[in-house]
């Protein structure tokens, strides 16, 4: 079994997408830091069951953003820059922004392929 599904990473996708449509750029501490109301917000937005809310309650929800961001970034569909904040554990933040050839594929996120992520 898969650490993280592609359809959980495709939720993940999706939620990125959504906020990135609004505002094409967006810190990665956005999904991630350190605190528990962040991290149960995450995981409501990506588990749409119990028995997904309760596999990925005590795992690292933020990781499954890390898997879509790395994902779309190998297809073209977003890129990062590293920022000077910290985050949490000690990691540089980095921003997420769409490429020009992201921007026509939010209407067509149907195109869009995940893939499991198997850690």
């Amino acid at each position: 079994m898969a650490d993280y599904p592609a359809y959980m990473v495709e939720r993940a996708g999706n939620l990125l997408l959504d906020i990135l449509e609004d505002e094409f750029r967006v810190p990665y501490s956005r999904f991630y830091d350190g605190e528990e109301e962040l991290h149960d917000w995450l995981l409501g937005k990506i588990c749409k069951t119990e028995e997904e809310r309760n596999l990925y309650e005590y795992r690292s929800v933020e990781s499954i953003i890390d898997c879509a961001v790395y994902q779309l970034k190998e297809a073209g569909i977003v890129g990062t820059q590293e920022l000077n904040e910290m985050l949490s554990d000690g990691h540089n933040d980095y921003a997420i922004y769409l490429t020009p050839k992201g921007l026509p594929l939010l209407e067509r996120r149907d195109e869009i392929r995940y893939f499991d992520v198997y850690l």
